[in-house]
């Protein structure tokens, strides 16, 4: 999970096996759509919510410079292209609290209804504007190119349900009215390929070890 914090990432990977929260906060023409605000309750990270990486099987840092709190229920690798800068949590009380409080997060993200009308199942997302609310895909959601501008107030929330993985190229996501990239919610089913010319913003939870 990356929170408050600062990846530059050349290319980060996420493969499935044990559930991972990666949050994305860089501070780096279609009609708005999508339920109001107030649909939606904020989402409560816990205590998940100090580290900039946490993972359930394992983290490994490869081309990644991370700045903030890296934390695993087993361990973390770091490669020499690799920089942390920020405390390292493996396998104490401080990882597996957070965890927990994940395990919850990401169940609480998976039972948020989704409208037919939301269903963005085999749509680009490069180009739209969306509200906040709720966005489902069976299968993946796809991110190579272009703009999504998530448009709407500081307490607005967007929850993106991906049945299995999301995959970025050369695009951004962009904040609009006010929208906090800490209200942004990518759960994913399996995989994560967020590409090196992406700047992407929000929160990452998804069922999968993880690698930056």
């Amino acid at each position: 999970m990356l929170n408050n914090a600062k990846v530059r990432v050349s290319t980060l990977v996420v493969l499935a096996a044990a559930l991972v929260l990666a949050l994305f906060i860089t501070m780096n023409p279609m009609g708005s759509v999508g339920a109001s605000p107030t649909d939606q309750a904020p989402v409560d990270l816990g205590t998940a919510a100090n580290f900039a990486v946490l993972g359930g099987a394992g983290v490994t840092c490869t081309e990644s410079a991370v700045t903030g709190v890296v934390g695993s229920l087993l361990t973390v690798t770091q490669t020499p292209t690799c920089t942390i800068e920020g405390t390292i949590h493996q396998g104490d009380a401080v990882a597996t609290q957070a965890f927990a409080d994940f395990l919850v997060a990401y169940a609480a993200l998976a039972a948020r209804p989704c409208a037919p009308a939301n269903n963005l199942t085999g749509q680009e997302l490069g180009g739209m504007t969306l509200a906040p609310g709720v966005y489902c895909f069976n299968t993946t959601a796809a991110l190579t190119t272009g703009q999504l501008t998530l448009n709407g107030p500081s307490d607005g929330v967007w929850i993106f349900q991906i049945g299995t993985g999301i995959t970025t190229g050369t695009a951004s996501v962009v904040m609009a009215g006010g929208g906090q990239p800490s209200n942004v919610f990518w759960q994913a089913g399996t995989a994560a390929t967020i590409g090196d010319s992406t700047a992407f913003q929000g929160n990452i939870l998804g069922n999968y070890p993880l690698t930056v």
